[in-house]
C-alpha cells in the first residue's frame, strides 16, 4: 500500500469526529427546545435556546372548546427531552395533547402551536424530527397530530399548509402520513406506543411550478443503528426503515418568512358526518416532539453526538501517537 494510502486510513477516524459539526452549516432551522424551567404551556415562548431560523414566540390557538362535552387540547412544552442513539439533543420537548369527551354532538377540534420561519430555500429540502405517540386511546373517530408548513397569514384550520410529517395521521390506529401540499398519503404500517422514532423526510422542487414529492421514512434506534452501518446514505435508509410513505403533488409549495413552522392536532372525522346525532369519539392523543431540522442536504439534518473536549484531545493525541509510530516503523 502506498504511503499516502496508509496515512488516509489512519487519520479517517479522526476527520469522521468532525463530520457532523461540519455539516451542519447550511441546516437551515433548528429547533430543540432548550428552554429549561419547569413544564407549561408553550404560548408566548420566544425562540431561543439555540434554536435558529425561526422567528417570534410560539402562538397557541385552539378551537372547538365551547361544546358542551368537556374537550381540552393543550400544546405544552415539557423538561425532559427524547433521545436516540448518537442523535444530537438537547433541552426538553413540545408536547401536543387532544382529549375529547362526545357523544353524539357534532364539534370540530383544532390545536395549533407556531412559529415563523425566519429562512427561505427551494429545491430539494429535507427534514427531520423524533417523535413519540405516548398516548391514543381512540376506539373511534380519526384524531391526528401532524407538524407541517403553513402559511402565517391562516392562523387557524388546515388549509395552505404544506410538508406535513403527522406521527399519528388522520386515520384509525396509528399510521403516520406524509404531505406534500394539503393533502397526506397514509403509511400502511403503525408506529408502537411509548417509542421514539426519527422520522426523515424530503420534499423535492419546492419553491418552483409543477409540483414534487415528498418522501417518509421513520426510523427506531436499532433501524437507525443499522443504518448508519450500512453507510447512512439516502441510497441505504429506505431498507433500514420501519415505515416508509411518499406523496406526489402537483401545486408549488413554498419555503420562506411569510410561512410559519405548525403543530396541528386534532378530531376532523365530525366534518365528514352528515347525521346531527350519529357521531362519537372518546379519548386521548398526545404525540411529543424534538429536534426539529430542516436543511438542504441530508446531512445536515441528521447531526451526531460531538465527543466532549477532553474526549476528543484524547482521540487526537491518540491518533497523532498512532501516526508517529507508523513512521518510526516506515523508516525502519
Amino acid at each position: 500500500m502506498k504511503k499516502r494510502s496508509k496515512t488516509f486510513l489512519l487519520t479517517l477516524p479522526l476527520i469522521s469526529l468532525f463530520n457532523a459539526q461540519l455539516l451542519q452549516a447550511s441546516t437551515l432551522v433548528y429547533e430543540g427546545f432548550n428552554y429549561g424551567g419547569s413544564d407549561g404551556a408553550i404560548h408566548g415562548q420566544a425562540i431561543g435556546g439555540g434554536a435558529f431560523g425561526l422567528s417570534g414566540s410560539y402562538t397557541t390557538v385552539t378551537q372547538g372548546l365551547d361544546g358542551p362535552s368537556g374537550n381540552t387540547l393543550t400544546s405544552n412544552y415539557i423538561s425532559s427531552g427524547l433521545s436516540l442513539s448518537n442523535i444530537s439533543t438537547t433541552g426538553g420537548a413540545l408536547e401536543t395533547s387532544i382529549v375529547t369527551n362526545r357523544a353524539e354532538v357534532k364539534e370540530g377540534l383544532y390545536s395549533h402551536a407556531s412559529l415563523s420561519l425566519g429562512s427561505a430555500a427551494t429545491g430539494t429540502i429535507y427534514r427531520t424530527m423524533l417523535g413519540r405517540i405516548s398516548e391514543n386511546t381512540f376506539a373511534v373517530g380519526n384524531p391526528f397530530a401532524e407538524a407541517r408548513i403553513q402559511s402565517s397569514a391562516s392562523i387557524t384550520g388546515n388549509s395552505n399548509g404544506s410538508m406535513g410529517v403527522a406521527p399519528k395521521g388522520n386515520f384509525s390506529g396509528t399510521r403516520p402520513s406524509i404531505g406534500y401540499d394539503g393533502s397526506t398519503s397514509h403509511s400502511g404500517s403503525s408506529l408502537a406506543l411509548d417509542t421514539t422514532y426519527l422520522f426523515v423526510s424530503k420534499y423535492t422542487n419546492v419553491g418552483s411550478a409543477g409540483g414534487g414529492t415528498a418522501s417518509l421514512w421513520i426510523l427506531n434506534e436499532s433501524d437507525y443503528d443499522a443504518w448508519q452501518l450500512s453507510g447512512g446514505t439516502e441510497g441505504t435508509i429506505e431498507a433500514n426503515a420501519t415505515v416508509t410513505a411518499s406523496k406526489t403533488d402537483p401545486s408549488q409549495i413554498d419555503f420562506d418568512n411569510t410561512k410559519s413552522l405548525r403543530f396541528a392536532s386534532g378530531d376532523f372525522s365530525v366534518d365528514f358526518n352528515s347525521g346531527s346525532t350519529a357521531y362519537s369519539s372518546n379519548g386521548e392523543l398526545t404525540v411529543i416532539y424534538d429536534e426539529i431540522r430542516f436543511g438542504t442536504s441530508l446531512n445536515d439534518v441528521v447531526v451526531v453526538t460531538i465527543p466532549e473536549p477532553s474526549t476528543l484531545s484524547m482521540l487526537l493525541l491518540s491518533g497523532c501517537g498512532l501516526l508517529s509510530l507508523w513512521r518510526i516503523r516506515r523508516k525502519r
